[in-house]
């Protein structure tokens, strides 16, 4: 039988979790049996944005840029996708993220099987009633954990209709990382740095972890942060200077070398209200990085029997504190072995490799 022509679509291609996973599907599905191209809504992202970009053209997977440009060009682009698919003639399609799986579930020609995946609990009641509505066309609703799973089981959505594939990673590609110098990222000598992986907005409990640091500080002076993510920044330093820690909170902007930064911390903090699987935290295991997490969805299924150790409840200061002093203390034998059972979990269940193969099960039946 030949290769089926498989379009994988997203909103945009910017470097981001759901971005990389999308390029990680297109470079390493089995080729003898689905032919990947690579359909983006938004145009195409500037360097150094367009990392992703790169690795799909030294694949050898078509990409195609949409130039959507927000609601006013809405129609233009739903226009363009349904040209796209009577262009290509594709026998299924994969869309990732909110915009693209609605575009492409409106767009897509009848009779070919569209697989839409949902990457996170975005509480937001307007677009669960959205994905419930339009996503019922979907043939398969994929969710990035079975987090993400129940609360669209919550939001109306048929247990028939969902499948759960966790995101994977490149275990081997993480090894080679080295570590930074701390002066690199402007910090002194001997700094213990945490790692704070994220866009700078409230679903990602910015603003929470910085009210947090003042008290951090009186504790341990030599904690420094670094904040690794685009967003609005400016609202952020204003609250930094008006708490008096602007010398221990540097604010990075987006970094290409976020692994690197993992093997020179001494933990990854993630304060997250919500999410859906987040990478960082995969990342982090596969590093033997200390992790200390908010139970948003997707932690606890990533962390398994670590946990306890590793987590706190999103409204939990006091855990957070307690939990900030035990990792930043001296290491113990208990740390280490928590953190060769996270690694050793990436490898039995979290790979690069069990990603891809979860989806082409999904595709052949």
């Amino acid at each position: 039988m030949s290769a089926r022509r498989l379009m994988l679509v997203i909103t945009e291609l910017d470097f981001g979790g759901a971005e990389q996973r999308l390029v990680d599907l297109a470079t390493h599905i089995d080729r003898s049996r689905f032919l990947p191209t690579v359909v983006a809504l938004a145009g195409p992202p500037a360097s150094p944005d367009d990392a992703l970009v790169e690795r799909l053209h030294q694949a050898d997977v078509p990409v195609t840029f949409l130039g959507a440009g927000g609601k006013r060009t809405a129609w233009r682009t739903w226009r363009k996708l349904k040209r796209e698919f009577q262009r290509q003639s594709v026998d299924l399609v994969q869309s990732f993220l909110f915009h693209a799986n609605v575009a492409t579930a409106l767009a897509v020609p009848r009779g070919v099987p569209h697989f839409s995946g949902v990457r996170v609990a975005d509480p937001r009641n307007t677009r669960m009633f959205v994905e419930r509505l339009i996503l019922r066309r979907s043939q398969r609703v994929v969710c990035v954990s079975n987090a993400v799973a129940d609360h669209l089981l919550k939001g109306g959505f048929s247990t028939g209709q969902l499948i759960t594939i966790p995101n994977g990673v490149d275990v081997g590609q993480l090894d080679s990382a080295t570590p930074i110098e701390l002066e690199e990222l402007g910090m002194p000598p001997g700094a213990d740095l945490v790692a704070v992986i994220g866009r700078l907005d409230p679903q990602k409990g910015t603003d929470w972890l910085i009210d947090q640091i003042p008290d951090v500080l009186r504790a341990k002076n030599t904690v420094h942060f670094a904040f690794c993510g685009r967003g609005e920044v400016e609202p952020y330093r204003a609250q930094v200077a008006r708490l008096g820690v602007a010398d221990h909170v540097h604010f990075l902007g987006w970094r290409n070398d976020i692994a690197a930064i993992l093997r020179t911390s001494q933990l990854l903090l993630l304060p997250s209200r919500w999410e859906g699987m987040p990478n960082v935290v995969l990342e982090a295991m596969a590093l033997r990085c200390p992790i200390l997490a908010t139970r948003a969805h997707g932690v606890l299924e990533l962390l398994g029997p670590s946990s306890p150790q590793m987590t706190f409840s999103t409204d939990g200061t006091e855990q957070f504190h307690d939990g900030l002093t035990a990792w930043l203390g001296e290491t113990t034998a208990e740390l280490g072995n928590l953190l060769d059972a996270n690694r050793q979990r990436v490898e039995m269940e979290f790979s690069l490799e069990k990603m891809v193969r979860r989806y082409e099960i999904v595709y052949e039946n």
